[in-house]
């Protein structure tokens, strides 16, 4: 029988102990706990893996090396953000016992060397130490100091969610080239909290069409681009999903058009998959699709997540983090249907390849000045088809009247 490998990752911190803290009040508790979370949902379906704390609390060392002796770990790794008094010092490093056996010196390498190649940081190399959680530990044991919330630029890229991804993919990847184990990691598209920039709203449009979707699915791309972007969702994934769930919006259950419900979403008490009521009806199709956004990025573990103004009738917190990535989503989302990822990978897949000729379009973004009750204030846009779209998030006030004063945009909110 294969074995089944136990890796142990230790975030470090937690509870009253906030660890390094940064320049702008970054924490290191809460970087290396959304790292281990993005490291436990790749590395989940390769081994079986445990995590020394799941939530924001204290664990003393002692605990965390125990935790691992205890489930027999086959390896341990700790996950740490650096500090010092010079701010100007930067890089990420990897410890190992003193006279550490030549496995953890090979794991320590390995994740040391994959680390650098993919976030370019400063290489501090691969450091001995005498830490509690290396020496206590039975097992190959490594801590790993991902970068210095003492240095503001190290902070600004901890707190960004792709170089969190790279910090963890690479990591992963190292875990399971150590452990010898085949794997197909894609960091350009594992993880759904990152737009895809290099999608327009008009390859929606075009995809959907050539699947003779209703013109309400084509019309909605407009929607699903301008939400995904304006808190970092991969637009792909919520319109292939809404394509998957509707038949491109032809429906065919017990929910219909009616309902501007894309993706099937129920009521809070829940109910029969055949009872139509037990179906969530929404005013209109951006409350819809507001709605469907908000029940991903829950379950993709963005921050400020979970909401309590969302329009999401099922934002249950426990949902919070339980699918990172497409695989895992689909998974936790409809663990009835081994398929279902399957085939919405393909529906992002084919949205990639469509080729748009003479659009008018450009997916940079581009700052503006418009005034804001007397206030005038430089917000971040979108432009679609020579449009500028401003993020909501910019404004007091979702309810607002739009005037133009000496050509310049004056949004005055009530």
């Amino acid at each position: 029988m294969k074995k089944v490998w136990k890796v142990c990752i230790d975030p470090g911190h937690g509870g009253y102990d906030p660890g390094a803290v940064g320049i702008t009040g970054t924490q290191e508790k809460d970087v290396c706990l959304k790292v281990t979370k993005k490291i436990k949902k790749l590395l989940e379906t390769h081994v079986d893996i445990e995590t020394t704390r799941k939530t924001d609390e204290y664990l003393t060392l002692n605990e965390r090396s125990q935790f691992a002796n205890t489930i027999n770990a086959d390896l341990f790794l700790s996950i740490h953000c650096n500090s010092a008094t010079n701010n100007l010092a930067a890089g990420i490093e990897t410890f190992v016992i003193n006279n550490a056996d030549n496995n953890t010196k090979k794991l320590a390498d390995m994740v040391q060397t994959q680390l650098i190649n993919e976030t370019k940081a400063t290489n501090r190399g691969v450091k001995e130490a005498n830490f509690a959680v290396l020496r206590e530990t039975t097992m190959p044991a490594i801590l790993v100091e991902i970068g210095f919330l003492s240095n503001l630029e190290e902070e600004n890229k901890l707190k960004n969610d792709e170089y969190i991804n790279k910090i963890s993919e690479s990591i992963v990847k190292s875990i399971l080239t150590y452990l010898d184990i085949d794997s197909n990691i894609d960091s350009n598209s594992t993880f759904l909290n990152k737009k895809n920039t290099n999608i327009t709203s008009d390859q929606l449009k075009k995809w959907a069409k050539n699947n003779n979707a209703t013109e309400t699915f084509i019309n909605n791309a407009d929607i699903y681009y301008v939400l995904c972007h304006d808190i970092d969702i991969d637009v792909t994934f919520a319109y292939a999903q809404y394509a998957y769930e509707t038949g491109f919006g032809k429906y065919g259950g017990v929910v219909d058009e009616s309902f501007c419900n894309p993706c099937g979403l129920k009521i809070n008490a829940g109910g029969d998959c055949k009872d139509p009521n037990a179906h969530q009806k929404f005013q209109n199709w951006k409350e819809g699709i507001m709605a469907h956004i908000d029940h991903i990025a829950l379950y993709v573990g963005l921050e400020n997540y979970p909401k309590t103004d969302t329009l999401d009738p099922r934002h249950f917190p426990y949902l919070l983090g339980l699918g990172a990535t497409v695989d895992s989503i689909c998974q936790s989302w409809c663990p009835s249907n081994p398929n279902y990822g399957k085939r919405i990978k393909e529906m992002m897949e084919e949205i990639a390849t469509i080729n748009i000729n003479n659009t008018i379009y450009n997916n940079q973004k581009t700052l503006k000045k418009i005034l804001i009750n007397n206030e005038i204030k430089e917000v971040e846009c979108v432009m679609i088809n020579n449009h500028n779209y401003v993020k909501l998030r910019d404004l007091e006030s979702a309810k607002i009247k739009i005037d133009y004063q000496n050509d310049m945009p004056v949004i005055l909110c009530f």
